[in-house]
């Protein structure tokens, strides 16, 4: 799980126990993230998949990847 040589992590601060971790990511999560920004707009400090409103909808990228999977019947 490394880009260019350098190992690519996100740092989870707000967690359900409190506790801060750190968490790789592999090309598949780093593509979706890069998705995610582009097609939501994004200020600094703002959650990745904020909430609520139209801007919270995972949809377009959480149904193709069940899809990919062959996963049915979710909702």
């Amino acid at each position: 799980m490394k880009q260019n040589g350098t190992p690519k992590i996100i740092r989870l601060t707000k967690t359900k126990n409190g506790s801060a971790h750190n968490v790789p990511l592999n090309t598949v999560a780093l593509e979706a993230l890069k998705q995610q920004k582009e097609a939501v707009a994004h200020e600094g400090g703002d959650p990745v998949f904020p909430r609520p409103g139209l801007r919270s909808d995972c949809r377009w990228w959480f149904e193709p990847a069940l899809r990919e999977a062959k996963i049915s019947e979710y909702t």
